[in-house]
């Protein structure tokens, strides 16, 4: 199962829990470096983190300034493509 979550509200936890169930490949996506450093650091291979944020549909790829670095933003569609995945399972939205 392919599954996108995209905000990480709770902490990464609906990613890890996920990612440890065996079956599943678990795109997480948010815009928080200290969020994704920790789901990086739990060394799951089947667990992909990305600190980006997603962009609506008129709006044009770039980045976004966080207080202290710049975090790239790109739309969903486009990160998909990057990445070749062609079918999604779960779309998870959270903020």
């Amino acid at each position: 199962m392919l599954i996108i979550d995209v905000g990480g509200a709770d902490n990464g936890d609906f990613s890890i829990k996920h990612a440890l169930d065996g079956v599943s490949l678990v795109y997480a996506i948010a815009p928080n470096p200290a969020l994704i450093s920790r789901l990086q650091a739990r060394l799951l291979p089947n667990l992909q983190a990305f600190c980006l944020t997603l962009l609506g549909e008129e709006e044009s790829t770039g980045a976004v300034p966080d207080s202290t670095q710049v975090i790239l933003a790109t739309k969903l569609d486009d990160f998909m493509e990057k990445h070749a995945i062609t079918d999604v399972n779960l779309l998870r939205i959270s903020a």
